[in-house]
């Protein structure tokens, strides 16, 4: 959002719920919230967004979230103003009301935002959008997530963190939730811990599974090589001393978490699902394995542990493709490709 300010455009950026953590990360942005405070349900959503639009005088109205897409193709119609609808992931297990809802509501939708090719699948058969109506434009990450750190500066990251340089270090990063598979990564450790190979595991994240995470950790041997660092926001300065990076999921839309890691020029291994296989290359780019297997997992791991030509390999040409495909600079020019596109057949 700070971009736009930059080239010219107005963004008013309304939150349909109460205040959250990312009302607070938007802030520390400079950036301001609106937030309506409403119930997931209530009508008068409806009402606060149509005064809204109409306060700002608004010529696109574009949509995150499922509550959002609903009540602003309302909106975008009784104010005769464009729906952009965007899309970040692939959701399984929508229920029925709100997958009849979006299919009634589709022909409301103006242009849709798909982070990748799969996700754009999903939108077209889950979502009932036309795919004419559906552009692909991947996440892009700031800059300086592919800053150099200097080995001094990677001394104070590791001497903050508690973690030597004795071991290599592999790295988690997301959200403790089922989807995104930390049972299969601690199952993948204490295969390696079976097999002698050395390492230190660091969990980036928070979320309800935290104890069972942590309890799991310690049944199977592995919590003394494993620590739980809870909600970060130096994702970067960790990136910079991890030696392996790893996406375990079991679906992914276009994973930001992937992007860090190849800014960082992070080895990577990850679950071949939804749009990482378009973003990586198997052997190339990253180690590409199946979702669910703790066995492949570790497999993957123990050859970037050993072999550590390699790794440096797969990261420096992920860090390249980084650079070349996924910055924000290059998002943002695609939305305002679609923004004028919208605006001219206004």
């Amino acid at each position: 959002m700070p971009h736009f300010d930059k080239i010219g455009y107005d963004v008013t950026l309304v939150e349909l719920r109460h205040p959250s953590r990312a009302t607070e990360a938007f802030k520390d942005l400079g950036v301001e919230v609106t937030n309506l405070g409403r119930g997931k349900y209530n009508p008068i959503t409806l009402i606060d967004l149509i005064k809204i639009i109409r306060r700002e005088n608004a010529d696109i109205i574009h949509c995150h979230g499922y509550g959002s897409s609903t009540f602003c193709r309302v909106a975008g119609l009784i104010t005769r103003t464009p729906v952009v609808i965007h899309e970040h992931m692939i959701d399984q297990f929508t229920p029925r009301h709100m997958v009849l809802m979006d299919k009634a509501l589709s022909p409301l939708t103006s242009k849709a935002i798909a982070v990748s090719g799969a996700v754009k699948i999903f939108m077209n058969t889950k979502r009932g959008i036309p795919l004419g109506k559906i552009d692909v434009i991947h996440n892009g990450l700031p800059t300086e997530y592919c800053n150099r750190y200097s080995e001094e500066e990677k001394v104070k990251i590791r001497f903050g963190l508690d973690v030597s340089d004795t071991y290599p270090v592999i790295t988690v990063t997301g959200r403790l939730d089922h989807v995104k598979g930390h049972e299969v990564l601690i199952r993948a450790l204490s295969i390696l811990a079976d097999s002698e190979m050395p390492y230190i595991c660091l969990i980036v994240g928070d979320g309800e599974l935290m104890p069972s995470l942590q309890k799991l950790a310690k049944d199977l041997g592995v919590s003394e090589h494993t620590r739980f660092l809870g909600f970060r926001t130096d994702i970067s300065e960790i990136l910079s001393i991890t030696d392996i990076m790893v996406i375990s999921s079991y679906s992914e839309g276009c994973s930001l978490a992937l992007l860090e890691g190849m800014a960082a020029g992070t080895a990577i291994v990850s679950t071949a699902v939804g749009g990482i296989p378009e973003m990586v290359d198997d052997k190339e780019t990253a180690l590409l394995i199946k979702p669910g297997d703790p066995k492949a997992m570790s497999c993957a791991l123990e050859t970037l542990i050993k072999d550590k030509t390699f790794r440096r390999k797969l990261g420096a040409q992920a860090k390249k493709v980084c650079e070349e495909n996924y910055l924000i600079t290059q998002t943002i020019s695609r939305f305002i490709e679609l923004y004028q596109q919208l605006l001219m057949n206004r």
